[in-house]
């Protein structure tokens, strides 16, 4: 648990404060694999690799991680916090902020 926001890997599912949003299996992987690398930017190349089981050189192209990104940034940052859920470190890749960093910005 990351603040409000729950992921349920078993269920397909995140909860973020009241809200329930299903996961797609793509937005599922994804999301593992940020929480595996606890908060660390994982770059477009390995979220391609790991997620999609391709590279740019086999056909892979940024804009899938991109648009699946975006998808999970539409759910997880729909309650409005500083940080938000889902960070792009624009030019490397995405990543979870830590629960701790959550509560350290919102004071909590």
């Amino acid at each position: 648990m990351i603040g409000q926001l729950y992921i349920n890997f078993g269920a397909c599912y995140v909860q973020v404060g009241e809200v329930s949003y299903l996961l797609t299996p793509l937005e599922l992987k994804f999301l593992r694999c940020l929480s595996a690398c606890q908060g660390c930017v994982v770059s477009h190349d390995d979220l391609l690799s790991q997620v999609w089981g391709c590279c740019p050189k086999t056909g892979g192209t940024p804009n899938q991680v991109s648009n699946c990104a975006k998808r999970l940034q539409r759910k997880l940052n729909s309650i409005k916090t500083d940080p938000p859920y889902l960070i792009c470190a624009r030019g490397h890749g995405y990543r979870l902020v830590t629960d701790a960093e959550w509560h350290r910005a919102c004071g909590a």
